[in-house]
């Protein structure tokens, strides 16, 4: 299901019993203005896999994936031309296949 949330800005949403592991992803596109916005963009992807206000170390941002029962957490960018989309993907455990009544994906 497509839904516009705003101009230009859309929620794409496929719902499914069949998995034990749901995947949020954020995309981010936009055609590349210059070798320099290009930089920034690889450059705040990294700053932003390995850190946070939250957890501002490696470390901390590893405890808390490993909490959630190992979720997978990465940014990176993909390049078509000279669209450019930066992504983020967070892949957690499905809630109905734990034993306790953990809610992973708001603690995600």
């Amino acid at each position: 299901m497509k839904v516009a949330l705003k101009q230009g800005v859309y929620l794409d949403i496929t719902a499914s019993k069949q998995f034990k592991t749901s995947r949020i992803m954020i995309s981010f596109s936009r055609q590349a203005q210059s070798a320099k916005e290009l930089a920034m963009r690889t450059l705040i992807t990294s700053v932003l896999e390995t850190a946070s206000a939250k957890y501002p170390t490696q470390k901390q941002l590893a405890d808390h994936l490993s909490y959630l029962y190992g979720a997978n957490f990465g940014i990176y960018i993909n390049r078509y031309g000279r669209l450019n989309q930066v992504i983020a993907s967070l892949t957690l455990a499905n809630d109905r296949f734990l034993k306790d009544d953990t809610n992973l994906l708001a603690a995600g």
